[in-house]
């Protein structure tokens, strides 16, 4: 072994064969004035040394263990008919090339440094290994490793690995890796794909550039140009450019995450968004200020949340959008609920909802929009058997978030508590919402002959054209009587019945159906037969709101005194 020695402008090499070991040492120089013969003379002298530092090993270690050989080469460069000095055989391998030396302005190839070793202003290189030594000054590792070192004002690059180690100051470059507890600290950069994990820390305005860091502390420092920080802290930083915040992370005391960087589970945090002092998880944070907060599993857009709130966002006042009137087979019906804070929905495994009074089935209006405001919406669409003349939800309890969430800007979930149906707040008080989907029922009442005779039964057999019937509907609509010849389907098929020449007030006596609209109760009217064609007629209806019923023509007495299913024109 090398030991308290001192390497200045040369180059060490160490070779083994089995049990033997080779040294060559290179560019070791005279100055330019000295004769050749004074080189031959020197390299005799260096072969003595070198002998006399193998016996010395020797005895004191015969089994070949670690021996010193105090050495300096420390001379002006010169020239000489060969470029190296060989050395002579050491025979052991357990002794090591440099020992407890210093290494100053030189380059170390394949060999290994260790205890207490100074390396400066030079080079180390080729699978080197570094251990419990200080790299400083400028110096440069090469794809060695370094381990249980000081790195100071220095360069680590092409793949070297540092291992429990202090970095200061200093460059980790070109896919190097920095594990095992090390410290990156004071201005250093770490960059290009390197890796810094298994609970390094990073702190101290130092720069991590394009690399993964996992289970590691990031304190003052930059981490930026799509790095991967995974399970680790990341404290009074800046994370920028596309990185990723990963595996159970927390971003904390004062930190700057932006620059469309990513925290997750799920996690994203751009738009020029702060997040200080809060755990984020599964969110989306966007334009936004986000401190001493938890947030989770939604987005926080265009505000600012700050400071801890225990207190839920309750449900005041239901309302919709709909104006008071009636509303029938597919009507959509808003509903907003109004709550005391800004609120944030989750539907992603359930939809919230509101459960309406409307019949004999009751139906339900769901969540919609609103989400990261204080109002909510939600949409009930009608359906055929829905009726309501008020319609309100069915109880306090209506409002659900049925597998969802509904929550404040603290996570606390909101009151979902609705004011009582018809009182002050509540969707029928503040509304006069019909909901009708039924057709109104028609009846035949009377008829009368042009000879004056009324009634019903033969008086409606064969009414000339020159009399008239009496019809009636259960609500404000329009009363149509219609020839059994047309075949009813639809409205439509009623209103288009007429043939082209047919002229109400008399003409050709062709039409096949008149109507009578009819708003005030009783909902009756008297229908003119002038113009209709001989046949049997009947009544149909559709009330203001268009619920029609094709079969839901006039029969029988129909409940009422003196009602005909149907009557007969002819005539005169």
């Amino acid at each position: 072994m090398f030991g308290s020695s001192y390497l200045n402008s040369g180059i060490i090499k160490r070779y083994s064969t089995g049990r033997n070991t080779y040294f060559s040492m290179a560019g070791v120089n005279f100055t330019q004035v000295m004769e050749k013969k004074m080189n031959k003379i020197f390299s005799v002298l260096l072969l003595v040394t070198f002998s006399f530092g193998i016996i010395s090993c020797s005895s004191e270690d015969p089994s070949s263990a670690t021996s010193q050989l105090g050495q300096v080469l420390d001379q002006p460069n010169s020239t000489d008919d060969r470029n190296s000095i060989d050395l002579p055989e050491i025979t052991g391998d357990s002794c090591y090339l440099i020992d407890n030396s210093v290494i100053d302005n030189s380059t170390v190839d394949k060999s290994s440094i260790s205890d207490n070793s100074s390396i400066k202003d030079s080079t180390v290189k080729n699978c080197s290994t570094v251990t419990r030594s200080i790299v400083d000054n400028s110096s440069t590792i090469d794809n060695s490793t370094i381990s249980s070192s000081t790195i100071n004002n220095s360069h680590i690059c092409a793949q070297s690995t540092i291992d429990n180690s202090t970095i200061d100051n200093s460059t980790v470059c070109n896919i190097s890796t920095v594990k095992g507890g090390s410290i990156v600290d004071n201005s250093s950069t770490v960059d290009n794909s390197s890796t810094v994990d298994n609970s390094s820390t990073v702190d101290n305005s130092s720069t991590v550039d394009n690399s993964t860091i996992s289970f590691s502390i990031i304190n003052n420092s930059y981490i930026c140009a799509q790095s991967t920080i995974d399970n680790s802290t990341i404290d009074n930083s800046t994370v920028c450019d596309r990185s990723t915040v990963e595996g159970g992370s927390t971003v904390e005391g004062g930190s700057t995450v932006n620059d469309g960087t990513t925290v997750e589970g799920g996690s994203t945090v751009g738009g020029g968004s702060t997040v200080c002092n809060s755990t984020i998880d599964n969110s989306t944070i966007d334009n936004a200020t986000v401190c001493n907060s938890t947030i989770v599993n939604r987005p926080i857009q265009d505000i600012i949340v700050s400071g801890w709130d225990s207190v839920a966002p309750i449900a005041s006042f239901v309302s919709s959008d709909n104006a008071s009137a009636g509303y029938s087979v597919g009507s959509n019906i808003s509903i907003k609920v109004t709550f005391s804070e800004s609120v944030f929905v989750d539907n992603s495994t359930g939809n919230p909802r509101i459960e309406l009074e409307t019949g004999s089935t009751d139906r339900y209006a769901n969540y919609s929009s609103g989400n990261s405001s204080s109002v909510l919406y939600f949409i009930y669409t009608v359906v055929s058997g829905d009726n309501s003349a008020d319609l309100d939800y069915k109880s306090t309890s209506s409002l659900s978030v049925n597998s969802g969430t509904i929550r404040d800007n603290s996570s606390n979930d909101a009151t979902l508590t609705l004011p009582s149906p018809g009182s002050s707040g509540s969707l029928g008080a503040n509304k006069a919402i019909v909901i009708d989907t039924t057709a109104p029922t028609p009846y035949l009442i009377s008829c009368a002959k042009a000879d004056g005779a009324t009634g019903g039964g033969a008086d409606c057999n064969e009414v000339n054209i020159s009399g008239n019937v009496t019809v009636q509907i259960t609500e404000p609509g329009t009363a149509y009587l219609v020839r059994t010849t047309v075949s009813v389907s639809n409205l439509a098929s009623i209103t288009g019945a007429n043939p082209g020449d047919c002229d109400p007030s008399g003409g050709p006596r062709t039409c096949v159906m008149k109507s009578v609209s009819i708003s005030s109760a009783p909902y009756r009217a008297t229908v003119q037969l002038t113009g209709m064609r001989n046949g049997i007629y009947r009544v149909y209806a559709v009330d203001a709101l268009g619920n029609f019923n094709p079969s839901g023509h006039s029969v029988g007495t129909g409940g009422l005194s003196g009602a005909l299913g149907t009557m007969s024109v002819k005539y005169d």
